[in-house]
């Protein structure tokens, strides 16, 4: 009894149209996966920057952070939480609502004057901003 296999013709013609039903499986696969990447990296690149802390200080007598914030993103409202963090030496840290401190909803363009009341009497070593809309970059100022 001789057995017959199929012709090197069709043999070819399924292995091209394997190959390529594959290839088109990852090219779909790869377009989703980058356009994906490539809109979250084109946002936190818009957040970067874009919360600027400026002039931080802690004034001994009324244990008090005064600082600067301005947005420099006219594009980013930051209507979402907005927070300041200290940061003790020690490891040692406190939360702020900003919104409960004045800082308006959106943040304006114009520089915003802030003063937290610590309640450590310890001075901070840090301010960190963190942002509900730009959860990636989250600015930070020593405190002289």
């Amino acid at each position: 009894m001789k057995q017959k296999g199929i012709s090197p013709l069709i043999a070819s013609v399924v292995l091209i149209a394997v190959t390529m039903a594959i290839a088109g499986f990852l090219s779909v696969w790869a377009m989703q996966t980058f356009s994906t990447q490539k809109e979250r990296a084109s946002y936190q690149a818009e957040c970067i920057g874009s919360i600027q802390i400026l002039n931080p200080a802690y004034n001994t007598n009324t244990s008090k952070v005064i600082f600067t914030l301005r947005n420099s993103n006219s594009a980013l409202t930051f209507s979402k939480g907005l927070y300041a963090l200290l940061i003790y030496q020690g490891g040692l840290q406190q939360s702020f609502n900003l919104r409960e401190y004045g800082v308006p909803n959106p943040l304006p363009t114009a520089p915003v004057l802030v003063s937290l009341n610590t309640t450590t009497g310890i001075k901070p070593t840090k301010l960190q901003i963190i942002s509900d809309d730009c959860t990636e970059y989250q600015p930070e100022a020593n405190i002289p």
